[in-house]
């Protein structure tokens, strides 16, 4: 067998912080037991932004990743957990099959990293199992609309901690709340297809210098002779570009870090061929549209 797994679909992805050295290898990114899981818990580490959490009754099944412990016993491996989440370890979710050693709040959940774990050839995993508690919290159930409520009211580190987590979180971790937070319907498509269409942009646009937008406006660059001055990406809007579709220098956007365009989520899209887009989530501006003039 593998030894024990360590499960992750949130920031434990990007930031394994005390956990680094009981841990070997990298991550195995998709490889994990499909969960279900929804941003439903207002997280004190987290300086009170919303994280994913497991959560059986509004979460939707999101494929997960795993990390082998250097642990010999399941216990010890979940205690490296516990620690790294600032967590008592009843909320630490475990399977051993050896001892059949079970430990988690959902039974389905545990029955599925079991089915995993004997699929996969894992003596045994660990996960996060820190409860949803957004009801508790604020008073209301969770509904995607009550959620960018919440978000929409946060200021300041909280807000900047927010974006940062969502954003960060792993592609696959697609749920309800991430995909309004996009503000785009996928109609049923998955991550590999966007990908996919993705690379169909970046390929058809291959050689073109300018960025088109679905209704036919036209946003030119303006490069000196091909250069870019002092390695920034200076471009000028051209005159009946479409309504707030605008180039802007040094500015996060959907299609990466140099492209720098911004257009209204779910109105328009564009790409910059020469350069390649990337399907990600962004969303403060839409959250906090008043900070758009500050921002220019």
């Amino acid at each position: 067998m593998n030894g024990y797994a360590i499960l992750g679909w949130g920031s434990l992805i990007w930031d394994l912080e005390n956990l680094a050295p009981r841990v070997r290898g990298d991550w195995a990114m998709g490889a994990g037991p499909v969960l279900p899981m929804e941003f439903t818990r207002i997280s004190p580490k987290r300086k009170l932004a919303l994280a994913v959490c497991l959560d059986a009754i509004h979460g939707v099944g999101c494929v997960t990743n795993a990390i082998a412990s250097v642990r010999d016993d399941i216990r010890s491996v979940a205690s490296d957990l516990a620690r790294r989440e600032r967590a008592p370890e009843q909320h630490i979710g475990a399977v051993c099959l050896a001892s059949d050693h079970k430990n988690g709040t959902s039974p389905e959940i545990i029955a599925a990293v079991h089915q995993w774990c004997l699929a996969e050839g894992w003596a045994g995993a660990v996960w996060t199992d820190l409860p949803s508690n957004f009801n508790e919290q604020l008073g209301d159930a969770f509904t995607v609309s009550r959620a960018i409520a919440y978000l929409r009211g946060l200021t300041g580190d909280s807000l900047d901690e927010a974006v940062r987590y969502i954003e960060n979180a792993p592609a696959a971790t697609d749920t309800p709340l991430r995909r309004a937070l996009a503000g785009q319907d996928r109609g049923g498509a998955s991550i590999p297809d966007i990908n996919t269409a993705v690379s169909a942009i970046n390929e058809g646009f291959d050689e073109c210098r300018f960025l088109i937008s679905c209704n036919g406006g036209v946003v030119h660059l303006n490069v000196p002779n091909g250069v870019w001055p002092n390695g920034q990406d200076w471009r000028r809007e051209e005159r009946g570009r479409p309504l707030d579709f605008a180039a802007l220098v040094n500015r996060f956007d959907s299609f990466g870090s140099i492209t720098n365009t911004r257009y209204p989520l779910g109105r328009e899209a564009g790409a910059v061929a020469g350069f390649e887009a990337e399907p990600v989530y962004s969303f403060r501006d839409w959250l906090l549209p008043s900070l758009r003039n500050q921002r220019r």
